[in-house]
């Protein structure tokens, strides 16, 4: 399955990505994660324009969909402002897609886009501080992450020849 993470710029998308591997490791699942900043710096698209962010998320959701599976859950975090495009992904594969969102001012207001919040079948997650609402939102997807996928298999990290 995937968690496709999204908000806007500094509403915690990377620091949620890493808790949820972290929950997910300890439950012997194999985790895969597509950080936005990472994927631009390996796809060298600095491309900020509509453009450019379209074709930068579009080769990443072809990304995460060609590495998940049953034993594998890929958790993807992308400012993604486009719903069409989140809404397509979920079409096509398992998807969990997460918005997150904070009243915190931003550290670079100018990286602000145009974002496009979801509509339906979501899970919303406010991010301004560590209650118990944003901890239950970390639960849910947890869980549902648990009971789509299966746990790796034993021997499965053994590399050695």
């Amino acid at each position: 399955m995937i968690i496709w993470i999204t908000g806007q710029h500094c509403a915690g998308k990377t620091t949620v990505a890493r808790e949820l591997a972290e929950r997910l490791l300890v439950e012997d699942r194999n985790v895969i994660s597509l950080d936005g900043d990472v994927w631009r710096k390996l796809s060298q698209n600095y491309d900020y324009s509509e453009r450019g962010r379209r074709k930068n998320l579009f080769y990443a959701m072809r990304a995460a969909m060609a590495m998940e599976d049953e034993f594998t859950v890929v958790i993807c975090s992308f400012i993604s402002p486009f719903r069409e495009m989140r809404e397509k992904l979920k079409c096509a594969v398992d998807t969990v897609e997460v918005y997150l969102h904070t009243n915190r001012v931003p550290t670079h207001p100018e990286r602000l886009v145009a974002y496009e919040p979801p509509l339906s079948g979501f899970v919303d997650i406010c991010t301004d501080s560590r209650n118990s609402a944003y901890m239950n939102g970390l639960n849910e997807i947890t869980a549902m992450a648990l009971a789509k996928t299966m746990p790796a298999e034993v021997g499965n990290e053994d590399f050695s020849i």
